[in-house]
C-alpha cells in the first residue's frame, strides 16, 4: 500500500500505513498550517474492501472531495481535496492491494486470451466468450463493490426517504392548518374592527361578517403566520451552522415581531368573544385556542421545514458518493455488454413483446378516450347550469346535456387522463432504476435496463410532481362538480349528500384505474425500447 499526498511544494509518501491523518495539529501525519483548527481528514484502511476509507471527522461542509461534500467514502486511485479558506488543492494518489491485483489480473487475462487466439479458431473463440460472459458478466468486482456499498448506505437511504415523505405530509397538513386558522382568527378581528355584534336568538349564535374585509384581514394574518414560520426556520438553521462572530439578531427580531402580532390577534379575539352572553370566562380559552393553535402550528411548520432540509442534506451526502457513482458507471457498461450478448431469439422475443404491448396501449388509450365523455357528463351539466344562455341543451333518450360544455369537460378529463399516465409511468421508471441500484440487475422486463443518475432522478421527480399536481387539480374540479350535480339530482339532505359523494367517486376511481393500467403498459414499452436502443 502506497499513499502519496501533495500540497503545493510539500509532498509525503506513506508505505503500508493503515491510519493517516491530515490536519493542523503537529500530531497529524500530514500537517497543513493554514488548515482550520476544526478540520481533520482521516484515511483508514479497510480490510474488507482492500482500500482506504476517507473520513471527514469534523463533518464540515467546507471539505470537498472532487468538488463534492462527503462524510465517509471509499477512495479512488487518484483524487483531490479542497477546503474552504485553504489555498490550493490537496492531491492524493493511492496504490492499494486491490489496484495491484486488478492490474495483475488484467495482464493474466490478456495473456490467456492471446494463448487462446493461437490455439483455437476465431469462430470457436467468439462462441466460448459469448457463452462465458453471458453467465458470469455480473459475477465480478463491480457487483461485489455495489453490494458492499449498498449494505453500508442502503438502510440509511431508505430510512431518510421515509422520514422525508413523512415530514412532507406533516408539513403539508400544517400549511393547510395555517391557512384555515388564519381565516378563523381573522373572523374575530374583522368583526371587532367593524363593530359587528354577536346576536343570540333562540339559543343560536348569529355570527355576521363582511366578506371582503374578512379576506383582507385573513391575508394579513396569513402573512404574519408565514413570517413566524420562516423566522423559526431561519433561527434553527442559523444555530445549526453558526460560525464564530456571527449573530442571530435578525432571525430573533423577525420571530419576536411576529410573536407580538400573534399576541395582538389573541387580544382582539378576546375582546370580541367576551361579548357572547355567558361566555366571558370562556372567551379567554376560546381566543387562546384559535390564536395559540395558529402560533403553535406556525412554529411546528418552521421546525419540520428545518428537519426536511437536514434530511435532504443527509440523503445527498449518502447518494453523492464518488465510489458509488464510479460503480454505477461501470454497472451501466456491464448492462450494455449483457444486452449486446443477447441471442437473436431473445431479441426477437423482445420485439414481439414490444409489439403486443403497443397494441395493448392503443386499446387502453381508446377505452380511456371512449369513457371520457361519460366521466365529464356531471361536470358539463354543472357548467351549463352556471351559464344557461350558452348551454344549447340537447336531449337524447332522456339525457339532457350541453354539447359545448360536454366537449370542454371531456378535454379536461383527457388532459387529466394523460397527466396521470405520465406521472405513474415516471414513478415506475424511477422505481426500476432504484431496483437495479439496490437489488442488482435481474429482469429487464420488470425494471428495465436504464440506471438513472441523481440529476436525472431529480429532473424526473420534478416532472412527476408537476404533472401529478395538474392531474390532481383537474380531478378535484371534476369531483367537486360531479358532487354538485348529483346533489341537485338526488337531494340536499344528509342521505342525498352522502349518495352524491359516493356516486361522484365512481367516475374518479374509474379514471385512476384506467391510467394506472395504461402506465404499466407504457413502462414496459419504455423498457423494451431502451433495451433495443442499446443494441450495436
Amino acid at each position: 500500500m502506497r499513499v502519496v499526498i501533495e500540497h503545493f511544494e510539500k509532498s509525503k509518501v506513506f508505505e503500508d500505513k493503515h491510519n493517516i491523518t491530515i490536519g493542523r495539529d503537529e500530531s497529524s501525519d500530514f500537517v497543513i498550517n493554514n488548515l482550520a483548527e476544526n478540520i481533520e481528514i482521516k484515511f483508514i484502511y479497510n480490510e474488507k474492501f482492500k482500500n482506504y476509507v476517507l473520513i471527514n471527522s469534523s463533518g464540515s461542509s467546507d471539505v470537498l472531495v472532487n468538488n463534492r461534500n462527503f462524510s465517509k467514502v471509499l477512495t479512488p486511485a487518484h483524487f483531490f481535496l479542497e477546503v474552504k479558506g485553504l489555498n490550493g488543492k490537496i492531491n492524493v494518489e493511492i496504490d492499494t492491494e486491490q489496484n495491484h491485483h486488478s492490474e495483475v489480473k488484467n495482464n493474466q487475462t490478456q495473456s490467456q486470451n492471446m494463448e487462446q487466439n493461437n490455439a483455437e479458431g476465431a469462430n470457436t473463440m467468439i462462441k466460448t466468450m459469448s457463452s462465458t460472459n453471458a453467465n458470469d458478466i455480473f459475477n465480478n468486482d463491480v457487483e461485489k463493490n455495489r453490494i458492499a456499498i449498498i449494505k453500508e448506505i442502503g438502510y440509511k437511504i431508505t430510512e431518510l426517504k421515509g422520514s422525508i415523505w413523512s415530514a412532507n405530509i406533516t408539513n403539508l397538513l400544517l400549511n393547510a392548518s395555517i391557512f384555515i386558522l388564519s381565516v378563523v382568527c381573522s373572523f374575530g378581528v374583522t368583526n371587532f374592527l367593524l363593530g359587528l355584534k354577536i346576536d343570540n336568538s333562540s339559543s343560536v349564535l348569529n355570527l355576521t361578517t363582511n366578506a371582503g374585509f374578512l379576506v383582507a384581514i385573513s391575508a394579513i394574518v396569513l402573512a404574519v403566520s408565514l413570517i413566524m414560520k420562516h423566522g423559526v426556520y431561519s433561527l434553527l438553521d442559523f444555530n445549526s451552522s453558526k460560525k464564530y462572530g456571527e449573530t442571530d439578531i435578525a432571525q430573533k427580531f423577525i420571530t419576536g415581531v411576529s410573536a407580538i402580532f400573534m399576541f395582538v390577534i389573541y387580544i382582539i379575539n378576546l375582546f370580541y368573544y367576551k361579548e357572547i352572553p355567558g361566555f366571558f370566562g370562556a372567551s379567554f380559552f376560546i381566543s387562546l385556542l384559535f390564536a395559540g393553535a395558529l402560533a403553535t402550528v406556525c412554529v411546528a411548520s418552521g421546525y419540520f421545514k428545518f428537519q426536511l432540509k437536514n434530511y435532504n442534506q443527509q440523503l445527498t451526502n449518502c447518494e453523492y458518493r464518488e465510489d458509488f457513482e464510479n460503480v454505477m458507471k461501470r454497472y451501466r457498461s456491464m448492462i450494455n455488454s449483457f444486452v449486446n450478448q443477447l441471442s437473436q431469439n431473445r431479441i426477437a422475443t423482445v420485439r414481439g413483446s414490444l409489439l403486443n404491448n403497443q397494441l395493448k396501449m392503443i386499446v387502453e388509450v381508446f377505452i380511456g378516450l371512449l369513457t371520457a365523455p361519460f366521466l365529464a357528463y356531471g361536470v358539463s351539466n354543472t357548467l351549463a347550469s352556471c351559464f344557461p344562455e350558452a348551454a344549447s341543451w340537447v336531449r337524447v333518450s332522456g339525457l339532457r346535456f350541453s354539447p359545448i360544455f360536454l366537449v370542454l369537460a371531456t378535454f379536461l378529463i383527457i388532459f387529466a387522463f394523460f397527466s396521470f399516465v405520465r406521472a405513474f409511468t415516471i414513478s415506475k421508471q424511477i422505481k426500476g432504476s432504484e431496483i437495479i441500484k439496490f437489488d442488482g440487475f435481474h429482469d429487464y422486463n420488470s425494471h428495465g435496463v436504464t440506471v438513472y443518475g441523481l440529476d436525472s432522478m431529480h429532473s424526473l421527480g420534478k416532472e412527476k410532481n408537476t404533472v401529478m399536481f395538474i392531474a390532481c387539480f383537474i380531478i378535484l374540479i371534476e369531483f367537486t362538480m360531479n358532487v354538485s350535480y348529483f346533489i341537485t339530482e338526488i337531494g340536499g339532505d344528509i342521505q342525498g349528500m352522502f349518495l352524491s359523494f359516493v356516486t361522484a367517486l365512481v367516475p374518479t376511481a374509474l379514471l385512476i384505474a384506467e391510467t394506472h393500467l395504461l402506465s404499466s403498459t407504457m413502462c414496459k414499452i419504455n423498457n423494451y425500447n431502451e433495451l433495443l436502443s442499446m443494441l450495436d
